[in-house]
């Protein structure tokens, strides 16, 4: 049995002879995996411009395709356990924004109704999302926090300028993020 390295991985790999000693198999890539990836990175600009006429002569079958997509992603596993993820990353600002709202809002807590309901910087009454300047987590550190100015209402456009960017809901936001992914892969940016 002779040893090769993958030409893609540069795992080690091992191929047979036969009786008289040649190599029965002579590939040069330890799996159809790395010899495919290997094809494409050898032949990625055809890709890239196939995908750039293909988008250009069919917009309507571009965008009924994409919709499919994201509606099978949002339907995965996948999307699950990355939002679960961010979840468990960051359990106490999302524990922090339920007890909030609850707060504010009145539900299951006693009503707490000492925010202006107007956007802190410009004064406008609609359009307004809570901005967390910290994320207490104890109803008694939430009061504070509210008292003294760290948690208020900002509209939604100032509310992005605050954070430098666009608030969507969670939906367009990934959909934003699957086309920055096709974009990079249209434009020939690396991934």
């Amino acid at each position: 049995m002779n040893k090769k390295n993958c030409l893609f991985c540069e795992k080690e790999f091992e191929i047979r002879e036969d009786k008289n000693g040649r190599l029965i198999n002579k590939q040069i890539y330890c799996s159809k995996r790395c010899k495919d990836k290997a094809h494409y990175l050898r032949h990625k600009e055809y890709y890239i411009e196939n995908a750039k006429r293909w988008i250009k002569e069919n917009p309507s079958k571009y965008k009924i395709n994409h919709k499919k997509a994201m509606d099978k992603y949002i339907k995965t596993d996948g999307f699950r356990n990355s939002v679960m993820k961010n979840y468990y990353n960051n359990k106490d600002k999302w524990n922090s924004r339920n007890v909030i709202n609850k707060i504010i809002l009145g539900r299951s807590y006693k009503k707490f109704d000492v925010l202006k309901k107007q956007c802190k910087k410009c004064g406008t009454k609609d359009n307004l999302e809570i901005h967390h300047e910290i994320y207490p987590t104890k109803v008694k550190e939430i009061k504070e926090a509210i008292l003294n100015g760290r948690i208020y209402y900002l509209c939604l456009k100032c509310h992005g300028r605050r954070n430098n960017h666009i608030k969507m809901n969670t939906h367009t936001l990934i959909k934003e993020k699957t086309k920055l992914n096709l974009g990079e892969v249209i434009n020939g940016l690396p991934k």
